[in-house]
């Protein structure tokens, strides 16, 4: 697997202008009047991390949308839309299109619990009054993060696969071709930003607790310096990469000696490399649930992301 696959960015290129100096929250953030606590305003203080967006991705809550409009509220609760368009079970038309829930998001793993259709003819099947919405446009990309809307904490994966999502996931696309999604995926599901977020939103073990946007952007996301050449960077890493697989543990000694030694290109290397190895096991494990290998791999993972952010956190 390659560290940096090809994705896309947006046509505008806004983002290789923008200029990466002090944390810079995207604005319009809800409760801003609130304060954020110590923990989230120590990152904004630190020139070495930015926000999620726009700095490294655009993130959009770009899920199969319908309703009914011209109605009163109880009324649109009573929408056939769904029965109409939606299936589960067995593929009843070729062109019927899987979509995902976020119940079918795992931490660093997209596992369909079922198989839910979009029909293909969705179109026609509407009446007066009702609305469909489907963003194909963010739904086939050659590489996507998938998050969960519910919960007091990011739970987030790759998508490979351009499947379509419902409306409890939102949706992260890379801008920054510099970094690896896998990067990102391991940041977001990290302890520590964990730790931020739940501080950021006060929502740690509250019921039916949702992931809102505005938060999700404004994540601190550790920068990586890239200095290393071409070359020189592939050769490092591929050396360190093969110790890495016969033992994890190593994992977290590197990336610390990797940021000491001003190589960071290699500790993000090692990090994406990391996530994307346990995605690979986790997949290879199935209905069978985590391995011991994968659960070392995956606290090793939680740790190097640890050194990124500093230790005492």
């Amino acid at each position: 697997h390659k560290i940096q696959p090809v994705f896309y960015t947006s046509s505008d290129g806004t983002l290789d202008n923008l200029k990466k100096e002090k944390f810079n929250p995207a604005g319009g953030v809800e409760d801003s009047w609130l304060p954020k606590g110590k923990i989230y305003e120590r990152f904004c203080d630190d020139r070495r991390y930015q926000p999620l967006e726009p700095y490294f991705a655009k993130i959009g809550d770009v899920g199969i949308n319908y309703q009914r409009r011209q109605v009163g509220w109880s009324d649109r609760k009573k929408s056939r839309i769904a029965d109409e368009i939606f299936y589960e079970g067995e593929r009843e038309n070729p062109d019927d299109l899987l979509y995902l829930k976020g119940e079918d998001i795992e931490r660093f793993l997209v596992k369909p619990r079922l198989r839910r259709w979009l029909r293909h003819d969705w179109k026609e099947r509407m009446t007066e009054g009702e609305v469909v919405n489907v963003n194909y446009n963010w739904a086939y990309r050659p590489v996507k993060i998938l998050s969960r809307q519910t919960g007091d904490s990011i739970i987030a994966a790759i998508d490979q696969n351009n499947f379509l999502t419902g409306r409890s996931l939102h949706t992260t696309l890379i801008r920054d071709l510099a970094y690896s999604p896998w990067y990102i995926v391991a940041l977001m599901n990290s302890e520590i930003v964990t730790k931020i977020y739940r501080e950021l939103t006060r929502e740690k073990g509250r019921p039916q607790a949702q992931v809102k946007l505005s938060f999700l952007r404004m994540l601190p996301i550790r920068r990586i310096d890239f200095v290393l050449g071409e070359d020189e960077r592939k050769y490092v890493f591929e050396e360190l990469k093969s110790r890495v697989v016969q033992n994890p543990e190593k994992l977290v000694s590197m990336v610390c000696e990797s940021v000491s030694d001003n190589r960071e290109d290699i500790a993000h290397d090692l990090i994406a490399f990391s996530a994307m190895s346990l995605e690979g096991q986790l997949k290879q494990n199935g209905d069978n649930g985590s391995s011991d290998g994968a659960e070392l791999l995956r606290e090793s993972l939680d740790k190097a992301v640890g050194v990124l952010y500093g230790k005492g956190v």
